[in-house]
């Protein structure tokens, strides 16, 4: 490693010294406290306390430096730090704070505190190694993390482009099941290295084991899915809560494992052509300025009375002028809370290659390998303000219309004020929605927002509605997902219909993910059929592209059946794939009469070699789109036609079937 290892310059400058970057820093005569922390013992052993000074010509920003400030030698070793800063009220104690840039927390001695008043004044330590001379992170132990491995968009080390992913939603947070009547569920137990089990045969994970489902079927390589997005793996004082009360932004969540192991998952995830995305929660944080500049990051308790997070929460637009600004090193007017977190996310993108993140950031633009269709900045916002993309902000938004819409469907119902066939409309094109391109719309037949009216988990839904046969509406809803013009997004557990253990007392889920629940085997059925669909998304140009056609209606005697038409442009010079895909979808309990059903018409139905890749079924010529429906039944064909003469005859290939999913892979 270089002593210039980021753009930034306070990012590079805490390599030779301790800083304490306080914009508007006027008062409280802040102090380093150093020393070693005994684990076994639980205690910390004060070595150096002094003075913060002002760094030359660089007002907010407060250092101490161990080469040239102390008389006695400095053994190299493992350290920790916090900074004490006195408060307004001089008879109130001097206040313990984390460096609000520190890589590495620890709570050693702290007991967890669920009392939103404690949060504000217990802080962890801050952990560092001093060696040669330069500070170094490193876990309590010692440890330090190398990179991520460079990663270059070429044939062998690919990652997918936005428009080809699928994306799986994963809360860290998962459960076993008691091993006898009466246990208690173990919950939020997940960590990096069970995550990676999930993918990599030869990790069998840590927590989990002894969960055969985890440590041996590598659940997600089966699912196939080409983009991980964890909920938030910046460091959260506590267990249960997703991570979504983040404290430290620049340190790994310790619950969850080290800077180490996470980089270990992402190369694993990178050697397998898997994007991370990583969830960040900056409306959330509260710790360490809460003590510090609670003005300058933060909104005051008082102006949201009925928002139970607003002790913790910012909007960063506040200002201050003839101060230090950490990216460029110089004085500058800045806005603090937005400088904070463009380090923060620098932080995670140089050493940890994250392929995509939640907020505006221009930073990935200017890597080397920097390619716009492999960087997606997405956006939670419920209301779907296409602002947001319009202005560049955002590259896309998550669409919650889709999981109101495809549960309405899935009820044989319209949606608001839409009758049942705009509903379904709606549902598969994002473009009636006012998006331009299919990869600014993510859809989720359920998200981590599990409250509200059929938020639900899916099997719950279905519970809640009376509905007794869940796994024909299952494949349906996700047949609906992968087929329509949008991004599709997996929300961890929906692809085997997991079920809530826990009651639903928050608006995010905090009922953890029961993979056990896969040797149910209607549960692996639809885990079979979602894998062949996660797979055809990943394939299938005329997926990936903004074509769709509803070529069939019919609501005769009851009957609720569309088809959808999906279809990429031909490049007749290129003599590019062309895979039409036709959707037959029976939203009713009405099977239509006969052997036979005309679905609708298409230029190409009457010629061979179509498939039914659900079923990984040839069809008889003249059959696609031509079979007998059942209730709630979807049927899904795929035309596989290479290599086009300018003007002349289609040329069957031979279809290579090797990226069906197999349950023997």
């Amino acid at each position: 490693m270089t002593s210039s290892m980021y753009q930034s310059d306070l990012l590079n400058r805490r390599r030779d010294r301790f800083c304490l970057w306080w914009p508007g820093f006027y008062t409280g005569n802040p102090t380093i406290h150093i020393g070693t922390f005994d684990l076994d013992k639980n205690e910390f052993k004060l070595l150096v306390k002094r003075g913060l000074k002002q760094a030359p010509y660089t007002p907010g920003l407060l250092e101490y430096d161990f080469n040239f400030e102390e008389q006695v030698h400095i053994p190299e070793g493992v350290y920790h730090y916090f900074f004490e800063i006195g408060r307004e009220n001089l008879d109130a104690p001097r206040q313990r704070v984390t460096d609000p840039l520190a890589f590495t927390v620890d709570y050693g001695d702290m007991e967890p505190s669920n009392d939103p008043e404690d949060l504000k004044y217990r802080q962890p330590y801050s952990v560092v190694k001093y060696r040669n001379g330069k500070l170094w992170p490193c876990d309590e132990h010692g440890n330090e993390p190398t990179r991520t491995e460079p990663r270059h968009h070429n044939e062998e080390n690919f990652i997918p482009s936005n428009n080809k992913m699928v994306i799986y939603e994963l809360p860290t947070s998962w459960v076993k099941r008691p091993k006898q009547d009466g246990q208690a569920l173990e919950v939020d137990i997940g960590t990096f290295l069970d995550v990676c089990a999930l993918f990599d045969k030869h990790n069998h994970g840590d927590n989990f084991r002894d969960v055969d489902v985890v440590a041996q079927d590598q659940v997600l390589a089966q699912l196939g899915v080409n983009a991980l997005q964890l909920l938030p793996t910046a460091d959260a004082k506590f267990k249960g809560t997703f991570g979504y009360a983040t404290a430290n932004y620049f340190a790994v969540d310790r619950d969850l494992g080290t800077a180490g192991t996470l980089v270990q998952l992402v190369n694993t995830l990178h050697s397998k052509h898997i994007r991370f995305i990583i969830d960040v929660v900056m409306g959330f944080g509260h710790d360490p300025y809460v003590n510090m500049a609670y003005d300058t990051f933060h909104i005051k308790p008082d102006q949201e009375p009925d928002n139970p997070d607003s002790y913790q929460s910012g909007p960063g637009g506040h200002q201050v002028a003839d101060t230090y600004d950490p990216e460029s090193g110089k004085t500058n007017t800045i806005k603090p809370a937005w400088v904070f977190h463009k380090l923060h996310l620098e932080r995670w993108m140089k050493d940890f290659g994250i392929d995509g993140i939640r907020i505006d950031s221009e930073l990935w633009k200017q890597n080397d390998d920097y390619n716009p269709g492999n960087f997606m900045v997405c956006g939670e916002e419920l209301s779907i303000p296409l602002d947001l993309i319009r202005t560049g902000c955002l590259d896309a938004l998550w669409n919650r219309r889709f999981q109101t819409r495809v549960r309405a469907a899935l009820l044989g119902e319209g949606d608001y004020d839409d009758d049942f066939e705009w509903t379904v409309r709606k549902m598969l094109d994002c473009k009636l929605d006012g998006f331009t391109d299919m990869s600014q719309a993510i859809n989720y037949v359920t998200s981590h927002d599990v409250a509200g009216r059929r938020c639900e988990r899916l099997y719950n839904f279905f519970e809640n509605v009376g509905i007794i046969e869940k796994e024909q509406r299952a494949k349906l809803a996700f047949a609906c997902l992968m087929t329509a013009v949008r991004v599709p997004m997996i929300f961890a557990g929906e692809e085997f219909c997991d079920e809530h253990d826990l009651d639903i007392e928050h608006e995010r889920q905090v009922d953890p993910v029961n993979y056990e629940r896969l040797k149910d085997p209607w549960r692996r059925r639809v885990f079979d059929y979602v894998g062949v669909l996660v797979r055809l998304r990943q394939v299938c140009p005329s997926l990936q592209g903004n074509d769709l056609e509803i070529i069939h209606t019919d609501f005769r005697e009851g009957r609720r059946i569309m088809t959808w038409k999906r279809e990429a442009p031909m490049d007749w010079a290129s003599g590019s794939f062309y895979w039409p895909v036709i959707v037959v979808a029976n939203f009713s309990d009405q099977a239509t009469p006969g052997d036979t059903y005309d679905a609708g018409k298409f230029m190409y139905l009457n010629r061979p070699r179509w498939r039914e890749v659900t079923e990984h079924r040839w069809l008889p010529q003249g059959m696609a789109a031509r079979e007998a429906m059942g209730p709630w039944q979807v049927r899904i064909y795929v035309w596989p036609v290479s290599q086009y003469s300018r003007g002349g005859p289609y040329v069957p290939n031979n279809y290579d079937d090797s990226w069906e999913y197999s349950p023997q892979e």
